[in-house]
């Protein structure tokens, strides 16, 4: 399956990125130099390591200096969650926590200092939420200004939202306007929409409607920036390569304003 996916986006002239799904062997994680000639656009860490070790473990510390050396994003995105069992309300039990697990792995890389020796190790937070991370930083703060936390804070220069400005990005997926609100707090240029296509919680068939009530009131450099251009910088995609395409089939800023 990684096989197929990196020749899809091998194809696709420059348009997208395939993400490698990390593996969890014995021997400890794989290296994804030399795949996909480009194409491939980060690692993915799944929400759960199962009987592994979780992200903070010392055995992880190859893939982070491996993806920082090559700028490719790690990433976790929601969709995995515990077990809850053959009972009515297991349904509502995933869909109330399944952001909570995707969210797990930063304060693991935070923690473990990862984000301490790889400065530039990008790590993007997908379809979780925007606005719980203000409040997960003010608690972070709150417990690293501790005394009892000095023990392991030692060995790190930032403070838990200094990793977050240093190395954190959010994958928007669907991003409401009751989010969307947050943006100054969380950082316009971390922000990257995304529509979801096909999933039934995703913006699609509704895609200009949402845009227009998501977007339609902001600064126009904003809108280019959430919609497209923090994303092509994360991931390092050629803007000017990919602009004839973009003025062909995306929106105009305009249309986002329900102006057209």
């Amino acid at each position: 399956m990684a096989r197929r996916l990196l020749q899809l986006a091998s194809g696709a002239d420059g348009r997208c990125r395939a993400d490698q799904r990390g593996r969890h062997r014995r021997d400890g994680p794989g290296d994804p130099r030399g795949q996909g000639d480009g194409a491939l656009g980060g690692v993915l860490l799944p929400s759960s390591t199962g009987n592994h070790p979780f992200y903070h473990h010392p055995r992880y510390e190859p893939i982070w200096a491996v993806c920082e050396e090559l700028d490719l994003p790690l990433q976790t995105h929601s969709g995995w969650a515990p077990d809850y069992g053959d009972v009515e309300c297991a349904t509502a039990m995933f869909i109330s926590e399944v952001d909570m697990w995707a969210q797990r792995p930063f304060t693991a890389l935070m923690w473990s200092g990862a984000f301490e020796r790889h400065p530039n190790l990008k790590y993007i937070l997908t379809e979780v939420g925007v606005g719980w991370m203000i409040e997960k930083l003010r608690v972070l703060e709150f417990k690293a200004a501790d005394p009892i936390f000095k023990h392991f804070t030692k060995d790190l220069s930032k403070s838990p939202t200094g990793y977050y400005e240093q190395n954190c990005f959010i994958g928007a997926s669907f991003l409401r306007p009751h989010e969307a609100k947050f943006k100054d707090e969380i950082g316009v240029e971390k922000i990257m929409w995304g529509t979801d296509y096909p999933h039934l919680e995703g913006t699609w068939p509704s895609t200009m409607k949402e845009l227009q009530e998501t977007f339609g009131n902001y600064p126009e450099q904003e809108i280019r920036d959430m919609l497209g251009l923090n994303a092509a910088r994360i991931y390092g995609f050629d803007v000017d390569k990919l602009a004839p395409i973009a003025s062909e089939i995306g929106p105009t800023i305009a249309q986002i304003r329900g102006e057209a």
